[in-house]
């Protein structure tokens, strides 16, 4: 399998980085002593890990106390096949997966942002 990118932001759409994964696995989680830190105060200190098993790739989730959802969907199971492409969403963080030569994906315009309504709000000189 190639190597694969993480694409790591905040559910709102700012802040968004991108890690790249290919190595055997991966730890996520707010801790120190994981592979990939996020501070998101929802997330568990090593919350999930990523693993490639036959050349599949394999969610593994470390933490139950915060629900799981991939593709939109919580979901209960303890281990899951994730393929390119999958979004996966803990507390307030959204992980996507995708294949290294994948298109960056868009984000989303200023405009339909809270920030950019408040930037047309002006006071009262």
């Amino acid at each position: 399998m190639d190597a694969l990118v993480l694409r790591v932001g905040a559910r709102h759409g700012r802040g968004v980085y991108h890690r790249r994964f290919d190595g055997a696995a991966m730890t996520i989680g707010r801790a120190l002593h994981n592979d990939l830190i996020v501070s998101d105060p929802y997330l568990g200190a090593a919350q999930f890990r990523l693993l490639r098993a036959d050349g599949t790739l394999v969610l593994e989730i470390l933490d139950r106390t915060n629900p799981v959802a991939v593709n939109g969907a919580v979901r209960d199971d303890a281990v899951l096949a994730i393929a390119p492409g999958d979004e996966i969403a803990v507390g307030q963080s959204v992980f996507s997966v995708l294949s290294e030569d994948s298109p960056v994906p868009r984000t989303r315009p200023m405009s339909t942002t809270v920030w950019a309504r408040l930037g047309a709000w002006r006071p009262a000189v």
